[in-house]
């Protein structure tokens, strides 16, 4: 699976590999390591999740096109697979309509579940 998405990229630990705010260009699957799903809160890093091998982020933000909600930043030494936004577009072009859709739905219901 990993050969045909882009390219691997290896973050040292706590190095950001998004920002909040940031337009969207990648989503992210880890391969090694770990990251941390994290916001400011009152002055404070709030940690919303941490996430292993396996595990994608970064994915909202290219389905219906916001700035990214929250940081993300390597725990460890992380190796993350970027697979751009055309990419991801190419592949959801093959995609049922009511998929997209459903999709849109779902991160729209996220992003106000989490205001």
């Amino acid at each position: 699976m990993a050969s045909d998405l882009h390219d691997r990229h290896l973050y040292q630990a706590g190095e950001d590999i998004i920002l909040e705010g940031q337009e969207a260009r990648h989503l992210f699957i880890v391969e090694s390591g770990a990251v941390e799903v994290w916001k400011w809160f009152e002055g404070n890093k709030k940690s919303i999740t941490k996430l292993g091998p396996g595990r994608i982020f970064g994915e909202m933000a290219i389905i219906d096109q916001s700035p990214r909600m929250a940081n993300v930043s390597a725990v460890d030494n992380t190796v993350c697979i970027r697979v751009s936004e055309m990419k991801l577009r190419e592949a959801l072009d093959s995609c049922p309509p009511f998929v997209k859709a459903l999709l849109k739905i779902l991160v729209s219901n996220l992003r106000s579940a989490q205001k």
